[in-house]
């Protein structure tokens, strides 16, 4: 549930965050929201999810190496 609300809370503030930006009128700010905005877009879902897989998950350490509080 933590990482429901934590994924919740972030996609909530990047997306308010880029949209404000993509009204904003600094040119440059505006701009790069529009690129972001479009890069997500024209990369399919299952592109994305093989990548955050293959290219993030699995690079991080397993149980073993975790950090002990």
């Amino acid at each position: 549930m933590r990482v429901v609300a934590l994924g919740f809370v972030g996609a909530t503030l990047l997306g308010t965050l880029v949209g404000s930006a993509s009204f904003s009128s600094n040119g440059l700010l505006k701009r790069l929201a529009r690129i972001y905005v479009e890069v997500i877009r024209n990369i399919p879902l299952l592109l994305q999810l093989v990548f955050w897989y293959f290219v993030v998950f699995l690079a991080l350490p397993n149980g073993e190496a975790a950090i002990q509080l």
